[in-house]
């Protein structure tokens, strides 16, 4: 009866969660706050200045609700200085508007807080709309997107001692997943500058003076919101330019998702915004759409020149006041080009190179002009005289010319295609280059597969190291490395490609100092990246690139991380990958993007896009991405560029989830499997995986990434290939709209791949295009499945990723998913062993950090010291200590082990058990022998040990059987072996006490 007292107390007690209540009523944004509704709504205020717990001098209240269509905000900012209110004159959309007295408005659907809505309204009442993003460093920082559109509308109001502001955001203007629930984050600010050195408050009390701390907001119930009734996506907006009757328009194209479960009627508008003169252009037309359906939909936008703008495409409810129900919003470039040749053939960067069995020039010629004129193809060579001539006596504006280059010498070579219309010559030119031969030369084919010295590559590998042993599966290493001078990049590619049979990939902006300064920026100061390049930084490029270009080990230039996240131009990296094509035309360029808009701003500054797709898993199953993100991020990359590679998540990341509730997760064997293939249903050519250094302590990720490995390099002929435009169709019961499926064929045999990437069992229906009838096999072809004119049903545990195979021989030749699952939890199982008073076996970093860093022990966990702890990058926040008890005795990297310092003449490590028990066996385990002599301390007495036959594991027999609860370890002889990897000169791996 007392608990349950107590329970209902605490219940009691909780404070009642705000509501933005749904109110139908209507009101005027006018900064008035007359109507009705405001005067049935409570005030909240109490704003507190940022960083503190004190009140602000001028307080701030306000009142909110939703009609469902629109949130609404009255907010009433108190000012006894009204007339010294700051009101300059910043355009709408300006960054600088929170410099004027103005009001900030944060929602936060996301429950994950990887991104949240922001619109400040200043005194002169004009808006900025951005939306914010978690930057991927887990460290709470986010960077803002100001091309977001919320299309809210303000009204602003002066008083005698306050100014007033009322605004109506629409709630179509946000994107919703699945997973949101009416309870988001919610949080009102103001900027105050009437008075010296500012006033910056909050309704929600923020750790520090800044208004982007979402984790720190106050959580809100949105009355009547349901994210289920929201599941609208837009996506693959395609568009393009053409004239006809002395008109320009311009076609545009988007495929809506109604993930919903009701069938929709949408009011549809495409409004083009040019960002220069402001002035608007629109299409519009109603569209339908069946319950969990999509389909593709085009509007024709006329009359608009060329230029940038800023496109939106809306979606709204099919209602009398049509209120936004979906938006994208993107920013595309209009130019009408009158003539283009465009090479089907050599497919990559216009290059024929030495390898390539095809040296066909196959050039399509695309008219918007000319069309039933007589074309002239003209092919010339290094020396301007002409090899070729086509000609095509009535172009149809979408013709096709052939030349044979097999028999071309190695140079440069200009397609020219001209003709006459209306009395005026139009004319356009390509150049070819013929290459002569040099190893390891990499191309793309017109399937935008890559070739390496001619023969089909499928990169797999890690990212900034990579395992000990060689193994076909692992060809790929991407090397951040700041190279102090020319020859140790040569000796770091060619070691990595003759040792361990791996290409490299490099950053092409080395400062070559002769000094290794890891805390240096490649190019230094990364401000030099707002501009062009610069003429040192191309000096600099040329003298790096024409030396490492000719290492045979040499895949290609990481051209950058996450730049997104520094604000560089993207002009300088398209300068950048310019030049270095031209002075390296055989090894492409990547580009590393953490999200779809940092992708969209950079992607024609690389050959190659590379994203890191990382869903971020934790303990209770649940993701901050939605599981099927890799996908979306597959589709958006291949539609931009020939190729694509992805980088999913190998590791635990992040530590914490924002909010500090959840733990984060390495990925499970299941989780892994669905982030590489979903990205190659959508014809990603190679995978890199971050990131080997963080990854290897992990059960699954020591076991899973090798395993599928191996799939990728016996599968490799299928997977490169692109999937069959709607080549299989799916029925998923119940029904889930983001099941991923794709069917690829090689020589004739078939591949599919299929990934449940919701939390539910689900029964799959089949449904393949070629009617195709015979035998498919999942991988260890242990089980046969029989498929009748395409048909065939199979089930689906939650994320759970299969691959069928009509070549029984491959499947067989694979290994049976089940059996690596076993492994994986055979090996967690093994790192946990019985009887061991200090082990711990396999750990959160959320656990490597409070025991090692924050000193916070849960309930059975030991006490780790020493007299002094050596640590690596990966080790620095927490030390080495806790991986002593992790039950990785025989580690993969150096990282996860213990050495003392340099300096230190009488080495220890001291254990603390959680409570006294009696003490039999010390096992010390150490790299190569290394550890020679020492001695057990076990209250106050020495059990001394040798070890002559230098043994990787030292028993220390303590036959009294001590009764204690500090065990210590002193090393007092050791040596640690020369030109070895760096984890066999390390002293100790692990300790058990039994």
């Amino acid at each position: 009866m007392r608990k349950f007292f107590l329970l209902c107390l605490n219940i009691f007690l909780l404070p009642a969660l705000y509501a933005v209540p749904l109110m139908q009523e209507k009101i005027t944004v006018d900064g008035l706050l007359s109507e009705g509704v405001w005067q049935k709504l409570p005030w909240k205020s109490s704003f507190t200045l940022l960083g503190t717990s004190r009140q602000a001098q001028a307080q701030t209240r306000f009142k909110t609700f939703n009609d469902g269509k629109n949130i609404f905000f009255g907010v009433e900012c108190d000012e006894p200085l009204i007339a010294q209110v700051r009101k300059n004159d910043y355009s709408e959309n300006s960054p600088l508007l929170w410099m004027n007295d103005s009001v900030e408005l944060n929602l936060v659907p996301d429950g994950k807080l990887v991104s949240f809505y922001k619109i400040i309204v200043d005194a002169r009442g004009r808006t900025l709309d951005l939306l914010g993003q978690d930057d991927n460093t887990d460290r709470a920082r986010y960077l803002f997107n100001a091309l977001w559109r919320s299309s809210a509308k303000s009204a602003v109001r002066f008083h005698k001692n306050k100014w007033c502001v009322e605004v109506s955001i629409p709630l179509g203007s946000m994107d919703y997943a699945s997973a949101m629930t009416d309870q988001w984050r919610l949080n009102v600010g103001r900027n105050r500058w009437a008075v010296k050195g500012g006033e910056l408050s909050s309704w929600s009390e923020l750790p520090r003076r800044s208004h982007v701390v979402p984790k720190a907001f106050r959580t809100v119930k949105i009355t009547s919101f349901k994210a289920a009734e929201r599941l609208v996506d837009l996506e693959d907006l395609k568009g393009n330019v053409f004239r006809q009757n002395g008109r320009q328009f311009y076609k545009v194209s988007a495929t809506v998702h109604n993930n919903t479960a009701s069938f929709r009627i949408f009011h549809q508008n495409c409004t083009l915004t040019d960002v220069k003169t402001l002035k608007s252009y629109k299409a519009s037309s109603v569209i339908e759409l069946e319950r969990n359906s999509y389909k593709e939909f085009t509007l024709t936008v006329p009359d608009v020149p060329n230029g940038e703008y800023i496109l939106l495409w809306d979606l709204h409810a099919n209602r009398k006041e049509k209120p936004l129900f979906k938006r994208m919003v993107q920013k595309v470039t209009l130019s009408y080009i009158p003539m283009e040749i465009t090479l089907k053939r050599p497919a990559y960067r216009d290059n024929i190179y030495a390898t390539m069995k095809d040296k066909t020039i196959e050039a399509l010629i695309l008219m918007q002009e000319g069309k039933g004129s007589a074309l002239t193809a003209t092919l010339t060579g290094p020396d301007q005289k002409v090899v070729a001539v086509r000609k095509i006596a009535t172009s149809t504006g979408k013709d096709r010319v052939i030349f044979d280059g097999s028999r071309l010498p190695d140079g440069n070579y200009t397609l020219t295609v001209q003709c006459r219309q209306n009395g005026r010559e139009l004319r356009t030119s390509k150049r070819i280059r013929v290459l002569p031969y040099r190893k390891g030369e990499f191309f793309l084919d017109e399937k935008g597969i890559p070739h390496v010295d001619g023969k089909k590559f499928l990169s797999y590998g890690w990212y900034a190291n990579y395992p000990r042993e060689t193994a076909p599966h692992y060809n790929t290493y991407l090397n951040i490395a700041k190279f102090s001078r020319i020859q140790s990049a040569v000796n770091s590619v060619r070691n990595a490609f003759i040792n361990q049979k791996q290409r490299s990939l490099v950053i092409p902006f080395q400062d070559l100092s002769g000094r290794n300064d890891w805390k240096q920026f490649i190019f230094k100061d990364p401000d030099t990246r707002k501009k062009g390049l610069t003429p040192e930084q191309k000096k600099k490029i040329i003298e790096f690139v024409s030396v490492i270009s000719k290492e045979e080990g040499l895949l290609g230039y990481y051209m950058a991380d996450e730049p997104e996240c520094r604000d560089n131009n993207p002009a300088w990296y398209e300068e950048a990958r310019d030049l270095i094509a031209e002075i390296d035309p055989y090894h492409p360029t990547f580009m590393l993007n953490y999200g779809p808009e940092g992708i969209r701003k950079y992607y024609k500054g690389c050959d190659i896009l590379l994203p890191d797709c990382y869903p971020q898993y934790f303990e209770d199953g649940s993701t901050s991405r939605p599981r099927w993100a890799p996908s979306d991020y597959a589709k958006l990359t291949t539609s931009l560029r020939q190729a694509a590679f992805q980088m999913p998540q190998a590791s635990c990341w992040p530590t914490w989830s924002q909010d500090k509730k959840l733990r984060g997760i390495a990925p499970t064997f299941d989780d892994f499997r669905s982030q590489v293939f979903q990205p190659v249903i959508h014809n990603v050519k190679g995978i890199n995986l971050y990131a080997y250094f963080d990854s290897q302590r992990f059960s699954s990720m020591i076991i899973t990434p090798g395993e599928v490995g191996r799939i990728l390099h016996n599968a490799k002929e299928y997977l490169l290939e692109n999937s069959l435009p709607n080549g299989v169709n799916v029925t998923t019961v119940p029904h889930f709209a983001h099941f991923q499926a794709g069917l690829k064929r090689h020589d004739g045999k078939y591949c599919l791949i299929a990934v449940n990437t919701s939390g539910e069992k689900l029964s799959v229906t089949f449904r393949i295009r070629s009617a195709f009838s015979g035998k498919f096999y999942p991988e260890g072809a242990k089980q046969t499945i029989s498929v009748k004119n395409g048909l065939f049903t199979d089930t689906f545990l939650p994320n759970e990723t299969k691959l069928y195979f009509s070549d029984k021989a491959l499947a067989a030749s694979l290994e049976v998913p089940a059996v690596t699952r076993q492994k994986v939890e055979d090996l967690r199982a093994a790192r946990k062993v019985k009887g061991n008073l200090v082990g711990l076996g396999d750990m959160f970093c959320a656990e490597y950090d409070l025991y090692g860093q924050h000193k916070k022990y849960a309930p059975g966990i030991p006490v780790i010291t020493a007299s002094s702890d050596s640590t690596f990058y990966a080790t620095r926040r927490h030390g080495s200590l806790y991986y002593l008890v992790d039950g990785l005795k025989d580690p993969n990297r150096g990282e996860y082990s213990w050495k003392p310092s340099s300096r230190d003449k009488n080495p220890f490590v001291q254990f603390k058990l959680a409570k006294k028990s009696p003490v039999k066996e010390v096992r010390l385990y150490t790299p190569c022998g290394n550890l020679q002599s020492g001695k057990v301390v076990v209250n106050g007495k020495e059990y001394p040990f040798v070890n002559n036959g230098k043994k990787n594991m030292i028993s220390v027999l303590l036959k009294d059987k001590p009764v204690t609860d500090t065990v210590r370890i002193y090393c007092s002889k050791f040596s640690y072996p020369a030109n070895r990897p760096d984890i066999d000169r390390r002293l100790l791996t692990e300790v058990e006490i039994f």
